[in-house]
């Protein structure tokens, strides 16, 4: 099993050619809206691998899954932790200048006395 990390463009053009073929670079080009020379780059990485091959025809070339055992790991956006913020935000800021003026009052009473 070929993991795959989720949320990566390797993970994009998988999922595009687990469900469509034959596709061609230009055709992933206009599905991910994205720049050819990082398809190609990918697509590339997946030949070096063996989990693609390239079908060069006179007009076109087609990009061919050679491997289908691919499992995508990590989490989804909807998984991940949110981050906590204060339920009121204006209070706080208030508190801590209330805190920093006691502070530097302390100071100055140390010094003139």
């Amino acid at each position: 099993m070929i993991e795959i990390q989720k949320g990566s463009m390797e993970e994009r053009i998988l999922r595009i050619l687990l469900k469509k073929y034959p596709i061609t670079i230009s055709d992933l080009q206009k599905r991910l809206k994205v720049k050819r020379e990082i398809i190609e780059r990918v697509i590339k990485g997946f030949e070096s691998r063996n989990f693609v091959t390239l079908d060069v025809l006179p007009d076109k070339v087609y990009i061919r899954l050679q491997r289908w055992d691919f499992s995508f790991v990590g989490r989804r956006e909807s998984q991940k932790k949110k981050l906590k913020h204060p339920k009121n935000k204006k209070e706080k800021l208030r508190k801590k200048r209330v805190l920093a003026k006691q502070k530097k009052d302390e100071y100055d009473d140390l010094v003139y006395q």
